[in-house]
């Protein structure tokens, strides 16, 4: 094997040297650099909040869609603008949430005290987001 076939002139290493410092300002400037979070359109979704953490969290516990669950819960508020409010199939869609599961999460909410929940045979329930219990915020 001929080493000198390898061997690199102090041009090449000096060209380099310089595009791997270039490369390494370049990175340095994309963490560095701040970007806006997206905002919604005109017409487009949106979540309405600020959304407390500490409900969200106490939500979580509540099963394997329940955030899923909790988001809509938040969508729906916002857009009907009201509480109590109307959890509706359509609402329900948005995240392809099927019905029993939003009502075994609704169930589970409703006994840890975040939720209110009025159930009737054939009708949307009417949900009301409650403040966290006083037990819960200490924790």
């Amino acid at each position: 094997m001929d080493l000198e076939s390898f061997s690199a002139s102090s041009k090449d290493i000096s060209t380099f040297q310089k595009l791997r410092a270039k490369d390494s300002a370049d990175k340095k400037s994309i963490r560095k650099r701040r970007y806006d979070l997206p905002k919604h359109g005109t017409g487009d979704r949106f979540i309405k909040g600020p959304i407390p953490l500490d409900w969200v969290k106490a939500s979580s516990v509540c099963g394997r869609r329940s955030i899923d669950v909790a988001v809509i819960l938040w969508f729906a508020a916002g857009i009907q603008r009201s509480n109590p409010f109307k959890l509706s199939q359509t609402v329900l869609s948005e995240l392809v949430i099927p019905a029993k599961t939003a009502r075994r999460i609704l169930i589970r909410m409703q006994s840890i005290g975040i939720v209110a929940v009025d159930f009737h045979r054939g009708r949307s329930p009417l949900v009301t987001i409650l403040d966290l219990p006083a037990s819960r915020e200490d924790a």
